[in-house]
């Protein structure tokens, strides 16, 4: 059994999602960077929940804006600046007090963490996503 199988033991969609965010998100935003003004992510199940790491690199929301800010220093070679902005929404109170210190801790991007359930909190969701700009097709451009 590897360590990455070990880790994820019982919450494979956890690893999932992390596998996920680890291959593709730097590669989109990338791409989508090119022509879009701003760059929305938005992750309703945020936690920390087992974080091992300090600077919460083996979470989600601690692997999105990784991501992202290799987006970002990646577009800069390129003179693109779209605006990074992340919502990270996250029901249970003790995560979130741990997620909301990360997302102060934050430069560069926006991150914005919500507490709260997801039903209640789409209405919230929606306007933090309309609030990033227009949205353009790159077949418009």
């Amino acid at each position: 059994m590897s360590s990455d199988e070990q880790i994820y033991w019982g919450r494979e969609q956890t690893g999932v999602k992390h596998l996920i965010l680890q291959r593709y998100l730097l590669r989109l935003a990338a791409i989508v960077g090119t022509w879009a003004e701003s760059i929305t992510y938005i992750d309703c199940f945020s936690g920390p929940w087992e974080s091992k790491a300090a600077d919460y690199s083996d979470t989600s929301f601690g692997i999105a804006v990784q991501e992202l800010k290799k987006a970002q220093t990646e577009l800069d070679k390129y003179d693109r600046h779209p605006r990074f902005r992340c919502f990270f929404l996250e029901r249970e109170s003790k995560p979130f007090t741990k997620l909301k210190s990360f997302c102060e801790a934050v430069s560069e991007i926006k991150a914005v963490p919500h507490n709260g359930d997801l039903e209640n909190s789409v209405p919230t969701i929606l306007d933090f996503y309309r609030s990033g700009g227009k949205i353009i097709s790159p077949s418009l451009l």
